[in-house]
């Protein structure tokens, strides 16, 4: 009996990982009292002879996202993951008989959060894990009669993408039992080769915060969004915005190879008003970033807000504007003389 062909089509896409790292030395392991925490890790708590590559995993329901805490410090600063939507992640604990100290904080869709109690695990005495590749799924879909696509991520132990791998550097397999290529088509193709859209969102300020001087400011802020623009990659469509007491689309998404009409509007932009409705301008710019990632396209995006962080006009709240960012990556780059690095970097998670 001849045994029907299975096709096999993979879809790899690359991200980037951005990690923060902060270092606080102590000794003590402190649990919060609350009970309504994350529970139940695994490895469990004061595991020892792990591997090196290891995936975290624990209990939690009704949060909105989660913020994994990762890190050879007690307790762990080093955040290896934002915005995470599943209850595990895979890593890698680098070292033999090191200790690792992690813990996860549980987002809500109105912006609280709580943090989990802090656990540790110990890698094995004798572990080699020297190199090696992490994949993570997004979605599986099949065709009748035989097609399956899926659509996956390959990093390194460092959560950096991957991007050179081939065809023959995969294995799949089926119940435990490697698939024969003899009996079945095995087709790789990266983002690039599929359907991808990067849609970003350039939300500067215009505010007299920003222009009230030799105009020197908003010259920069200009220079540096055409510097962006000319950075980005082919699959990038862009929208300019301008806002200070109100927000105003000045350029609806644009192909990035159209960048002279893209600069031109960036160049057109001049001084606003005196109030500056910041939250609004967050609350706008993340209402236009919609994210989908399944076997037959990517379509994702990001929010990029050029300002000094400050709302004087209290249209909408701070709790508002970032409830809109939750799950949707948003960059913050500072500039004015009023500067609050602490507004931007409650808004900005990259």
């Amino acid at each position: 009996m001849q045994k029907s062909s299975r096709i096999i089509v993979f879809l790899i896409f690359i991200s980037l990982v951005f990690v923060s790292c902060t270092f606080n030395d102590s000794n003590n392991i402190v649990n919060p009292p609350n009970t309504t925490l994350p529970t139940n890790p695994l490895p469990v708590n004061s595991a020892i002879n792990q591997e090196n590559i290891i995936k975290l995993s624990w209990q939690y329901s009704g949060a909105d996202s989660f913020t994994v805490y990762f890190d050879t410090q007690n307790p762990p600063q080093k955040i290896i993951k934002k915005n995470l939507t599943q209850n595990s992640i895979t890593t890698f604990a680098a070292g033999n008989s090191t200790t690792y100290y992690w813990k996860v904080s549980a987002k809500f869709k109105n912006s609280s959060s709580v943090e989990g109690p802090i656990w540790k695990f110990t890698t094995k005495p004798g572990s080699t894990s020297s190199a090696g590749y992490i994949i993570n799924s997004y979605g599986i879909t099949t065709f009748a009669p035989n097609i399956i696509r899926a659509l996956f991520q390959v990093s390194d132990l460092n959560n950096k993408g991957i991007s050179n791998l081939m065809t023959s550097d995969f294995e799949v397999y089926e119940d435990g039992k490697k698939i024969s290529s003899t009996e079945s088509l095995l087709n790789i193709s990266k983002k690039e080769s599929n359907y991808f859209v990067f849609n970003t969102v350039l939300m500067i300020d215009n505010s007299t915060s920003i222009t009230d001087d030799d105009g020197s400011n908003l010259a920069e802020i200009k220079t540096a969004a055409k510097n962006f623009v000319a950075s980005m990659f082919s699959q990038q469509r862009i929208a300019v915005y301008e806002f200070s007491g109100t927000v105003n689309l000045l350029l609806d998404f644009t192909p990035v190879s159209e960048s002279a009409k893209i600069n031109s509007a960036i160049d057109g932009i001049q001084k606003g008003a005196r109030s500056t409705d910041l939250y609004g301008a967050v609350i706008k710019g993340a209402s236009r970033i919609k994210q989908s990632m399944n076997a037959d396209s990517i379509i994702s995006g990001a929010l990029v807000l050029f300002t000094d962080g400050d709302d004087t006009q209290s249209s909408h709240t701070l709790d508002q504007a970032l409830s809109s960012v939750t799950n949707k990556n948003v960059y913050t780059i500072g500039l004015g003389t009023d500067l609050n690095p602490e507004i931007m970097s409650l808004i900005g998670n990259n």
